[in-house]
């Protein structure tokens, strides 16, 4: 546990030397999924989740994501994101994930997104599913 958490730091500290930018998401999910982004305006940046497997936090799973959003029209609140990127649990690979959320800006302030979509989960070989998410993350 102590070596994953060390290994989420330095990716972490990693991602935001490369995303030339000191903006940070975190977001939350319905599924106890714990999400922290660096990102910049419309390019493509990098995503590490945490999901937890009970109430109690233990973690269960890692996952890192290549994301991007982009915007309907100039000046509108609402965006779409989507992204590709793969999951690992119990040090072994565990499936591609494919992320696709219609984002509304400014829900309570202009920090805070709402976030409602679906995940395509598979393994290639015999797993695959559609997952309703939603969730909300914080800008700062």
């Amino acid at each position: 546990m102590k070596k994953a958490l060390l290994l989420l730091l330095v990716l972490g500290f990693t991602m935001s030397a490369f995303s030339q930018t000191t903006k940070w998401r975190a977001s939350y999910y319905n599924t106890n999924e714990f999400g922290f982004a660096t990102f910049t305006d419309s390019k493509f940046y990098p995503e590490i989740r945490v999901k937890a497997n009970d109430d109690y936090y233990s973690v269960s799973e890692y996952s890192l994501l290549l994301r991007n959003d982009f915007s309907f029209k100039e000046g509108s609140d609402i965006n779409l994101s989507w992204g590709i990127g793969a999951s690992i649990f119990d040090g072994e690979f565990g499936y591609f994930r494919l992320p696709l959320y219609l984002c509304k800006n400014n829900i309570i302030s202009e920090n805070i997104t709402l976030l409602l979509g679906v995940e395509l989960k598979t393994d290639l070989e015999d797993d695959t599913k559609l997952l309703p998410k939603i969730g909300i993350s914080i800008n700062f």
